[in-house]
């Protein structure tokens, strides 16, 4: 009696759902795919182990997170920012300041994100809101750059960490990141979290800084930090980066 190799197995990743680990004739090697409707599979070759599939899985499942991001952004309806709009960064609110000049133009005072606009436009248009996103961003690196780096070496010096430097990114995959050289990365919009959520961020790459993977060990020095860390792991997830601006 023959032995029917199955074809097909089910992973079911937290966050993702089911992943289809798919065995064909035609695999000559372990690929990825994942479609618009964020369908994620993943093909080896007919003789090749489930195992090894799901070896592989895991390998990429970073890039597989930060594919979907990217799709779900794409796929978002579009956000319309205008006088009507309720928006804070850490320190500052937005404002719409009307404007006899014929140019869009950002002023940053002490607590507000002055966006003056020429009388009489459209803000809702693609193009208004391209100029009112593109000076937003501006207003927000600059509030980064100015506390964030700041920030690290405050919370390193208290802790006893160590890092080598600080770069304040664009990023909408994920709120921070160390490098292999303990360089420590932060997208500049935990500027609009919370204070006790932008530390959690930050006091997470540090002890990555010691601990490089989500081990058992990094968890439990990270909770000795901050206390019940996948808690507020569960609180940094209510909010959705990539559906900021």
């Amino acid at each position: 009696m023959f032995q029917i190799t199955p074809k097909i197995k089910l992973v079911n990743i937290a966050g993702i759902g089911d992943i289809q680990i798919l065995r064909s004739r035609r695999n000559k090697k372990l690929c990825i795919s994942i479609n618009k409707s964020k369908i994620v599979k993943v093909s080896i070759p007919y003789r090749i182990s489930f195992y090894y599939g799901e070896q592989f899985l895991f390998e990429k499942l970073e890039w597989i997170k930060s594919t979907l991001q990217k799709i779900e952004i794409t796929d978002s309806p579009r956000k319309v920012i205008n006088i009507h709009s309720e928006f804070k960064s850490r320190s500052r609110k937005l404002k719409f300041v009307t404007s006899f000049e014929s140019n869009f133009k950002l002023v940053l005072k002490n607590d507000e994100i002055q966006i003056h606009y020429p009388d009489g436009i459209d803000l809702n248009t693609d193009q208004s809101q391209s100029f009112i996103k593109k000076l937003m961003l501006r207003a927000l690196q600059t509030e980064a750059k100015s506390y964030f780096p700041a920030r690290v070496t405050e919370l390193a010096n208290y802790y006893k960490f160590q890092y080598n430097k600080v770069n304040i990114r664009n990023s909408r995959t994920r709120w921070g990141s160390c490098s292999y050289n303990n360089n420590i990365n932060l997208s500049l919009y935990l500027i609009l979290l919370p204070d006790h959520l932008s530390d959690y961020v930050i006091l997470h790459e540090l002890v990555h800084t010691i601990h490089k993977n989500h081990s058992l060990k990094f968890w439990k020095s990270f909770d000795k930090l901050i206390g019940d860390a996948k808690a507020k792991s569960k609180q940094l997830k209510m909010y959705k980066i990539e559906h900021i601006l």
